[in-house]
């Protein structure tokens, strides 16, 4: 497998960098956008890439976050620097590949809500075509609030509103902002999300509101006693089949009969 090294400049100045893995037929238009989550490592996408490239062939983008990897930056961005940084990656792919591909971005956990958050952003490039969100928050918010309370049996907000004015005067950061639910509606494409029943990090509960405030085609498959990104390691079979009717249903247009939940 050929891999090579990308580099591209964020919007804030920053340098990113990217796996890329050319299709085995260079005229291959389809790119499939791996995005891992937090304190991951790039390379834990290598299973999905394989997953996807045993379906049909495609060129692959494993992006590095920043503060992940290889790329720069001084903090994490949670998925919402990520995702303006996923639609730069995607329009970068369309001058080194050309504008008539078409992409679809896969994300796990932060992973998930920053491909969430790209495809609702109203800037995605046209070649976007699907999300695959697995495992995503629907609020960095409630995602914090959820973390106290279950590790320390309450939710003092005076503190959590701390964090968030710390993290917009330090790093510009704004919290209030990281939130995938919000712009769900405002996603176009179709989406497929994936969620663990046993997730105690990130509850499905949060899946589940997700999956009602998108608009678009949609499906979301409950992987039983999964924990949090593991739908893939506990039903590989279910996972791959799920992947590959979302894939076919994009140039077949069975989207009809694929929407629900299972």
């Amino acid at each position: 497998m050929n891999v090579l090294d990308w580099q591209m400049t964020a919007f804030d100045g920053i340098k990113l960098y990217a796996y890329f893995i050319p299709a085995a037929k260079k005229k291959t238009k389809e790119v499939v956008i791996l995005v891992h989550g937090y304190n991951d490592m790039p390379s834990v996408m290598a299973a999905y890439a394989q997953l996807h490239l045993e379906k049909r062939d495609c060129h692959i983008l494993i992006p590095h976050l920043r503060a992940h990897g290889m790329s720069d930056g001084k903090f994490v961005g949670y998925g919402l620097f990520d995702s303006q940084d996923l639609v730069m990656w995607m329009q970068y792919l369309e001058t080194r590949l050309g504008d008539d591909i078409r992409i679809i971005l896969h994300g796990r956990s932060m992973g998930a809500a920053a491909v969430l958050m790209a495809a609702g952003s109203g800037i995605a490039p046209e070649s976007l075509i699907g999300v695959i969100a697995d495992s995503s928050f629907d609020t960095l918010d409630n995602q914090m609030s959820f973390l106290m309370q279950r590790n320390y049996k309450f939710q003092f907000r005076p503190f959590i509103n701390l964090v968030q004015k710390v993290a917009l005067k330090r790093f510009g950061f704004p919290v209030e902002k990281a939130t995938p639910v919000k712009v769900a509606s405002r996603i176009d494409v179709p989406v497929l999300i994936f969620h663990g029943t046993d997730d105690h990090l990130v509850p499905p509960e949060m899946g589940d509101n997700i999956y009602n405030n998108i608009r678009a085609p949609k499906r979301i498959c409950l992987i039983e006693g999964a924990a949090h990104v593991m739908g893939y390691d506990a039903a590989p079979e279910k996972y791959s089949a799920e992947i590959d009717k979302f894939r076919d249903s994009l140039t077949d247009n069975e989207w009809q009969r694929l929407i629900g939940r299972r």
